[in-house]
């Protein structure tokens, strides 16, 4: 359909006249089939009463002349094309998470604080969870074992330890730290159980458990030595693992893998009396520091470890053939 455009009739009064386009095919089947005639001039008649809101009477008649007009107007069906492919610009988006209809509290993080009093420095026992023996060690820590390799994806810093009271179990202090640009090494800080600090452990023997008792402050050299030699540190992949007998094991997952090799492990109690005289109180730390692990490093361990080794389970052995079934 064009545009109205006013023109006269033949007894010389105003009228509006359009055109309309139609197939050539469409025409020449109407030429010989009469309703499909009728059916288009209708068709026309209600789409111009459509697009421009007027109303006209359906009784029409057909005039002899080919074209109303002197000159026949060109007509365009589509004046630019439409693009496959839109740009949608300002669309407000729903967030696809929950709105908090009040401000977050801010993580609560325990301050550490330098004390001048003397410290005894120990070193537990560190070991990764593959149990395969390696001969490296630094600063006084026997470190037995190599890391496994952990899965490709990225977890977070926070530890995750089971569910039990927490007279038992592990505290870790602030979160991971990462040493270097690039990072060469990994440290983190972890308070022992409260059942450590304030009772001597059960499984020391009588007489360490009394000198630990009468020194006032629950820690002796004796004490912290046989503690140091409990605590139990594992390195597995990602994931860092400590544990004492009696207590709750605490997973601390790292954001990168480490390696076992020139780790530090320390443990440092307090001062069973200061300068007061007066028992210091203060709680008993860990502190681990690993080397970063590269991706490199734990391509070749697992090349070294062959764990499915071609030829290392016979085809005859019972395994095999449950296996197959």
């Amino acid at each position: 359909m064009s545009t109205l455009r006013e023109d006269v009739d033949k007894k010389g009064e105003a009228c509006t006249t359009l055109d309309c386009c139609l197939n050539n095919d469409v025409i020449a089947m109407a030429a010989k089939h009469r309703p499909l005639k009728s059916f288009l001039i209708e068709l026309a008649i209600n789409w111009v009463s459509h697009k421009h809101k007027m109303e006209l009477d359906m009784k029409f008649k057909l005039p002899k002349m080919r074209y109303k007009g002197e000159v026949v107007e060109t007509q365009r069906i589509r004046v630019d094309k439409k693009p496959l492919v839109s740009e949608v610009k300002d669309v407000p988006e729903e967030p696809t998470f929950a709105l908090r209809a009040t401000k977050a509290a801010p993580p609560e993080t325990q301050p550490q604080t330098s004390t001048s009093s003397p410290q005894h420095q120990h070193a537990p026992h560190m070991s990764s969870r593959s149990g395969q023996p390696s001969s490296s060690s630094s600063s006084g820590t026997n470190v037995r074992g190599s890391e496994q390799a952990g899965p490709a994806s990225m977890r977070g810093t926070t530890a995750q330890p089971a569910t039990g009271s927490s007279h038992t179990m592990f505290k870790l202090l602030g979160g991971v730290e990462c040493h270097g640009r690039p990072v060469e090494s990994i440290s983190f800080s972890v308070e022992l159980p409260p059942c450590l600090q304030q009772a001597p452990p059960q499984h020391l023997p009588q007489e360490q458990q009394q000198q630990q008792h009468e020194s006032g402050s629950g820690w002796t050299l004796q004490g912290a030595q046989a503690v140091a030699g409990a605590v139990r540190v594992e390195v597995c992949g990602r994931d860092v693992f400590l544990g004492y007998p009696g207590c709750q094991e605490l997973r601390v997952p790292l954001p990168f893998a480490a390696s076992t090799q020139n780790a530090s492990v320390t443990l440092e109690t307090p001062s069973p009396i200061n300068a007061a005289g007066a028992a210091s109180g203060k709680p008993a730390i860990v502190r681990v520091q690993l080397r970063y692990a590269s991706l490199s490093d734990l391509l070749a361990q697992a090349a070294a470890q062959k764990p499915h080794q071609y030829g290392q389970l016979g085809l005859a052995n019972t395994t095999a053939l449950e296996l197959e079934d």
